[in-house]
């Protein structure tokens, strides 16, 4: 991603600058904010360009089996959010082509070893 492992969609594209607690700037029906992520080693990728005959630039890319984790205001936010990201490519490089990065898989549920998600809700979302 452009900002390290932070999504573009968690950035505020006005000012550049990640949104508070990492909300979600796609259009969905409610609040849904980024509040964890795990990541393994960053990916190098490149490749050749056969117009210019060079090498392209080498980028950092977030490994497969990354897990962002997400809180969302109600189950129609969360809904909407799955269909937005799964198995669409989110590429902050090339756009929503992705060039087979950036896939996301979505899964609806709750971790057990989640923290006390009511009392984190009211202070992310102001319930």
């Amino acid at each position: 991603f452009a900002h390290g492992s932070l999504p573009g969609w968690c950035v505020d594209s006005t000012t550049d600058q990640p949104r508070p607690v990492g909300r979600i700037c796609l259009e969905l029906p409610g609040q849904a904010h980024l509040i964890s992520w795990c990541l393994g080693k960053p990916r190098t990728v490149s490749g050749w360009d056969l117009v210019e005959g060079r090498a392209k630039p080498t980028m950092l890319a977030v490994p497969e089996g990354s897990v962002y984790y997400f809180l969302c205001e109600n189950p129609t936010t969360a809904a909407a959010l799955a269909q937005k990201l799964h198995w669409q490519p989110r590429s902050d490089f090339y756009g929503e082509k992705g060039c087979g990065y950036g896939l996301v898989s979505f899964d609806v549920r709750l971790h057990p070893t989640s923290p006390d998600l009511h009392t984190l809700a009211k202070q992310l979302l102001n319930l």
